[in-house]
């Protein structure tokens, strides 16, 4: 019985043998037809037995069933045949489990137009699968009407998860030794859904995960599959390393068409796959004498340091990032310069070393030496010789982003030019950056000495000849101490105003400024103790400027021991203060704090009256503080201004800071 129910043997109408279970004894009521036995059957005896086989005399589950395994078997191509059947058995939805258990292994699905007609329950997706190529795929676009049946019934996955792309690697694509041009295409998704999964973590830390990256293999742009446990494999991320080890044996990683480096590198990254500009290091061996370089060039590397910083973090972030990191920006500020007889540089990466080209300059912030290194021809020519030093600092910290070319263009510029140069390059000037230098961050608005040789520009400042002022530091500023209430800042705005208009007023009289050096007192309650007189010259230059609201003076305060005798109380009242630079539209980053000695009568002489708080915390004060902007204050290289300029400057910006706390007046 048993070979006659699993036999072809039944003739049907339409010129066919099939099982029993496949045949009608006649034509079915219902939406779905099987094929009717060619043969009259009188006998009941014998019309009884071949219903005992599975002939079918009414429309049932298992009827279905045996006619879909039936149409799969005899390579059914016509799409209405299978649609029926799926129509049918959707009405028998309480009767899921059996239908599951018995289409599971069988491949009843039927899609015209992929290359593999047939599909199992378990290769199909109802949405989604078609990435997967021969692997697994989706029924949407086929069978739209019918996802009620294909998702409740059969119990297919609506859409794949990131799992189902780990599996496709490893169960379809790693089976096989060359891929074609589709395949590879299908990289970039399965690297777009394992870069979720290392981006999200309760997937990252699930065992799941952990197990697939003991023996993940990534496939190279050699053709073939790699193992990232058991071997050096890197990714191209520099067009220009790559173009020196490409015919080399190194493993490169390959990146699917239309999938950027920053949408796979993260990936990479986590299965230990290396960058090529991270492992990639060049070495320089010198010949000859090697001598220090004048001292000039050093100084004004460490004076724009803050401003490369600053560059390349705009232009490269991310590399910024990991250059300050590691310090890098510190050690050039510390770096020197030595002219050499000859350079002789060397790559090398993955064990590989590749000789350079001649170079004319090289900078490596991992060496021990921390020296720029120039060939010595160039020390005549100090256009190319400092051309040098940028192409010799941009290849070590960045290259692609102009940096060799900005260099050059604010080497020997003073602050007021390379804060233009800045914003010809399109860079922020008012930007808070921090660089790391060992466990502290200092910001890059740091005062340096003057430039090598100070260019007189037209309408500028004469050049100051003569001792120049040592490097200064500034503190970092912490907004959030309140020491001074809202309603004694406006207080000291409100008083600024009028000490402003009443210095003024003093000043019509004749009772401005005398020689410099000689201290003038304007009074107006209590003495007000200001700068010596500038030069007319500073004077009239400071007067032009239109400097955007950096700078505050504060007046004589009603009690001394509110602005506080110690460092931590001054530190208080500066934080404090800087928020209402920062209401006037400056940036705090720039601020200095100058202060009057009671030793003395007035402000200490010329260049040493500007201080970090460090620097004087520990000295007495007598009732008032007095912020500046950074051009303000190093002015004249350290020269200040008069109390009168510095109000007819900055009386504007008093009081636009006064309509934005306190409402006009």
């Amino acid at each position: 019985a048993k070979f006659l129910t699993d036999s072809d043997w039944i003739p049907t109408k339409d010129g066919k043998h099939l099982k029993p279970s496949a045949v009608a004894l006649s034509e079915l009521k219902g939406i779905i037809k099987a094929s009717i036995i060619d043969y009259k059957i009188s006998n009941e005896d014998f019309k009884e037995y071949l219903q005992k086989l599975g002939l079918q005399t009414k429309p049932t589950v298992e009827g279905a069933i045996a006619i879909l395994k039936v149409c799969v078997e005899q390579n059914e191509m016509k799409i209405s045949r299978f649609r029926e059947i799926y129509e049918y058995l959707a009405q028998h939805e309480k009767e899921k489990k059996k239908i599951r258990e018995e289409l599971k292994d069988i491949p009843c699905i039927f899609i015209p137009h992929t290359k593999k007609k047939y599909w199992k329950i378990s290769e199909i997706f109802w949405s989604g699968g078609d990435v997967f190529l021969e692997w697994k795929t989706s029924i949407e676009q086929v069978y739209s009407d019918l996802k009620e049946f294909f998702i409740g019934v059969l119990g297919i996955k609506e859409k794949p998860d990131p799992w189902d792309y780990v599996e496709f690697l490893h169960s379809y694509l790693l089976e096989k030794d060359h891929l074609d041009s589709e395949e590879k295409l299908s990289l970039r998704d399965i690297y777009h859904h394992l870069n979720y999964i290392v981006t999200t973590p309760e997937l990252k830390e699930s065992n799941q995960w952990v197990k697939i990256k003991e023996d993940f293999k990534i496939w190279c742009q050699g053709g073939y599959w790699a193992s990232v446990g058991d071997e050096d494999i890197y990714y191209n991320d520099d067009d220009e390393i790559y173009s020196l080890f490409r015919d080399t044996d190194i493993n490169l990683a390959y990146i699917p068409q239309k999938m950027s480096l920053q949408e796979v590198r993260r990936l990479f990254e986590e299965l230990g796959i290396k960058s090529l500009s991270g492992n990639f290091t060049e070495e320089c061996f010198l010949s000859g004498q090697h001598l220090l370089a004048n001292e000039e060039y050093q100084m004004q590397i460490s004076r724009i340091s803050g401003y490369i910083a600053r560059f390349v973090k705009y232009k490269a972030p991310e590399k910024f990032h990991a250059l300050n990191k590691e310090g890098v920006f510190s050690r050039l500020r510390h770096s020197r310069v030595e002219t050499v007889e000859r350079l002789i540089v060397k790559a090398s990466i993955g064990g590989y070393t590749i000789p350079l080209e001649k170079r004319r300059s090289f900078y490596s912030w991992r060496s021990p030496e921390n020296c720029v290194y120039i060939d010595k021809n160039l020390a005549d020519n100090p256009e190319s010789f400092v051309r040098n030093i940028g192409i010799a600092i941009a290849n070590a910290l960045a290259k692609g982003i102009g940096l060799e070319m900005f260099i050059p263009y604010i080497f020997g510029k003073d602050e007021l030019q390379i804060e233009q140069a800045m914003e010809d390059y399109g860079i922020p000037i008012r930007e808070r950056l921090k660089i790391k230098e060992g466990q502290e961050e200092v910001t890059t608005s740091k005062k340096t000495p003057p430039p090598i040789t100070p260019q007189k520009e037209k309408g500028g400042l004469e050049p100051v000849v003569g001792k120049q002022p040592p490097a200064i530091e500034e503190f970092d500023i912490i907004i959030g101490i309140d020491e001074l209430t809202t309603g004694k800042i406006k207080k000291h705005i409100e008083d600024a105003i009028k000490t402003f208009k009443e210095s003024e007023k003093n000043a019509e009289k004749g009772k401005v400024f005398k020689k410099k050096k000689k201290i003038v007192q304007i009074r107006k309650r209590k003495s007000v103790k200001v700068a010596p007189e500038v030069l007319p010259s500073a004077e009239k230059e400071l007067i032009k400027r239109d400097i955007d609201g950096e700078a505050l003076f504060l007046p004589p305060n009603e009690d001394p021991k509110t602005l506080g005798l110690n460092g931590k109380l001054i530190r208080q009242h500066c934080n404090k203060l800087c928020q209402i630079v920062e209401a006037m539209g400056g940036n705090p980053d720039t601020v200095n704090v100058c202060w009057m000695d009671e030793s003395t009568d007035g402000f200490i002489e010329n260049e040493q009256f500007i201080f970090n708080i460090k620097a004087i915390q520990n000295k007495p004060l007598i009732f008032w503080i007095v912020l500046v902007a950074r051009e303000m204050a190093y002015i004249e290289h350290g020269h200040f201004v008069n109390r009168y300029t510095l109000i007819k400057s900055m009386r504007k910006y008093i009081v636009s800071a006064h309509e934005k706390l306190c409402g006009k007046v």
